[in-house]
């Protein structure tokens, strides 16, 4: 990511970071914090995403959200908008391992559903 130059670039823009409470997610928020841009942390742990934020400063907004499940998604979305009036950047960083291993026959189907809920159409819900 190129820096020189690029304050007013970021400036006034805002970022959902899905996943933001911690690892890659917080480290993206971080980074783009720091350029100016307003983050908005989405994520499933209350706590970390509390931390998170009041480490962030001001321009955080943390919003528990399962990004898997659609309504919920929608609602995060609809705040963000309510607050900051536009979204300009989405980072999708929420994903979950679930059980590892394991023979593909030792894998429990509800693990793999919740996996690729979480991974796949939390994607597409955020997109």
């Amino acid at each position: 990511m190129n820096t020189t130059n690029t304050s007013s670039q970021w400036k006034d823009r805002t970022a959902v970071i899905t996943g933001g409470a911690d690892g890659l997610g917080f480290a993206v928020a971080q980074r783009l914090n720091s350029l100016g841009v307003r983050v908005a942390l989405l994520d499933m742990n209350a706590g970390k995403l509390d931390k998170a934020s009041e480490t962030l400063g001001n321009s955080a907004l943390g919003l528990v959200a399962d990004v898997g499940n659609q309504q919920a998604v929608e609602q995060a979305i609809a705040a963000i908008m309510a607050q900051t009036g536009h979204i300009d950047i989405l980072i999708n960083c929420a994903g979950i391992t679930g059980q590892t291993n394991l023979k593909s026959h030792e894998v429990d189907p509800a693990d793999f559903d919740r996996v690729m809920r979480v991974n796949v159409n939390g994607c597409l819900n955020t997109s």
